[in-house]
């Protein structure tokens, strides 16, 4: 059996199991945005984003920071990912950015 997609941008499969380094990464990551973002309430798109095949770009070195600021701006753009169609071009995504200029891939 197949597993589902994950959330638009969040790459790998659903449910893939979070390990314990992954876990204080997102609790981490989530701290960071409350307290940096007091007035912006997450969303479930911005919450399910949070997939193991998400954070593990984020766990060496680990980058709460970096995981909050993109959590920010999925917020800002939850609006054009999820309510207007999204042309795919082949097979080829980009499933996440770490707002320095890296991009993440997926073939």
């Amino acid at each position: 059996e197949v597993s589902k997609l994950p959330p638009l941008g969040a790459g790998g499969w659903r449910g893939d199991e979070l390990t314990r380094e992954l876990q204080e990464l997102r609790a981490q990551a989530l701290d960071l945005y409350s307290s940096k973002y007091p007035a912006h309430r997450l969303t479930p798109f911005q919450i399910d984003w949070l997939t193991s095949e998400t954070l593990r770009h984020f766990v060496d070195p680990p980058r709460p920071e970096k995981i909050a600021a993109a959590l920010h701006v999925r917020g800002q753009r939850e609006a054009v990912l999820t309510k207007h169609d999204v042309w795919l071009n082949g097979s080829l995504r980009v499933v996440g950015h770490d707002l320095e200029g890296t991009s993440i891939l997926s073939w």
